[in-house]
């Protein structure tokens, strides 16, 4: 059996050493370099020497561990997605998650939400705008409630009038 040889020289003397290096290798432990042994002697054990020590050898986790760090994980993840999920379904809330339907108090007219606005033209009359709205059956009360809107002013181009 080969063992290879190591020249040393003791920074104290100045003299150089020869001898062989003996390595101890476990998958637990960090390579180290075992004590220096001059060149043909090799470490023999004795009887007063304790019996070597079997290193101990890991083995995997069993089914019961791997069960439990599934779980772990899993909860984990289910914490990470509500943290992410909470916050995020707050901001959506803000931003239309209400009912389709607007609720009023009882006795309050009902006003449609969107009303078509006319641009008034040049020539252009409360009849005429009426008329070209489209409203079905007699247009004197769609008329009236344009009236009142201007507030007796005359109507004058330019301006913008609230049509149902």
């Amino acid at each position: 059996m080969f063992a290879p040889q190591l020249v040393v020289a003791d920074a104290r003397t100045g003299k150089e050493s020869t001898g062989i290096v003996v390595a101890v290798a476990h998958p637990c432990t960090p390579l180290r370099a075992a004590p220096r042994l001059p060149l043909g002697a090799l470490p023999r054990a004795s009887a007063a020497d304790p019996p070597a020590a079997r290193p101990s050898v890991k083995t995997r986790p069993g089914a019961r561990v791997y069960r439990r760090r599934r779980a772990v994980a899993g909860a984990a993840l289910a914490a990470v997605a509500v943290a992410v999920a909470l916050p995020l379904g707050a901001a959506l809330a803000g931003s239309g998650g209400g009912p389709l339907t607007a609720t009023r108090p009882p006795g309050v007219p009902f006003e449609p939400a969107a009303a078509h606005v006319h641009l008034v033209q040049p020539g252009e009359t409360l009849w005429s705008i009426v008329h070209d709205s489209g409203v079905r059956g007699d247009p004197r009360p769609e008329v009236d409630r344009l009236a009142a809107q201007l507030g007796g002013h005359p109507l004058q181009a330019g301006q913008l009038l609230q049509l149902p």
